[in-house]
């Protein structure tokens, strides 16, 4: 018991160590403002996809699965944007407005999109995307490479 109680004790004094220095690191000097940094914002371009049905299949993408996803994203499922390599960006809005009024207009149609990226989690964690613009381009052509797949397969 004593062996038991002398480990949550270091385990606790240990946590609350690494929180002083990890406190003692992000604060600021009284009178200094923090540097401002620039950011550039980040543009995707991608296909506008309702996460609910995508993540559960994801060939409910598309044309063919435009309704089902304008459905799902004007019920408030959650939105996502993936890219024509694969990649899948959650997508936010902006503190007081709805990512799902946003981007319901876009339902399974292309998009290109500016705004900051954010990063969450462990690797790979979550990426999103705090949209400041969105706007519809027109959908990718395949590559010749997707076209020789396609015959090959046939």
């Amino acid at each position: 018991m004593k062996t038991f109680l002398r480990a949550i004790f270091i385990s606790s004094l240990a946590l609350v160590t690494v929180h002083a220095i990890a406190e003692a690191a992000t604060t600021r000097t009284p009178g200094r403002a923090p540097a401002k940094k620039k950011e550039t914002p980040t543009i995707i371009k991608g296909e506008v996809v309702e996460l609910s049905c995508y993540l559960a299949d994801s060939k409910r993408k598309g044309p063919e699965h435009a309704e089902c996803a304008r459905a799902g994203i004007s019920a408030g499922n959650p939105v996502g944007i993936l890219t024509i390599d694969g990649r899948l960006y959650l997508a936010l809005a902006k503190e007081g407005r709805s990512v799902n009024d946003l981007m319901a207009p876009f339902s399974a149609k292309h998009v290109k999109v500016s705004g900051r990226k954010v990063t969450k989690g462990y690797s790979p964690g979550i990426t999103g995307i705090v949209i400041d613009k969105v706007e519809e381009i027109p959908a990718p052509k395949p590559s010749s490479r997707n076209k020789k797949r396609t015959a090959s397969a046939e």
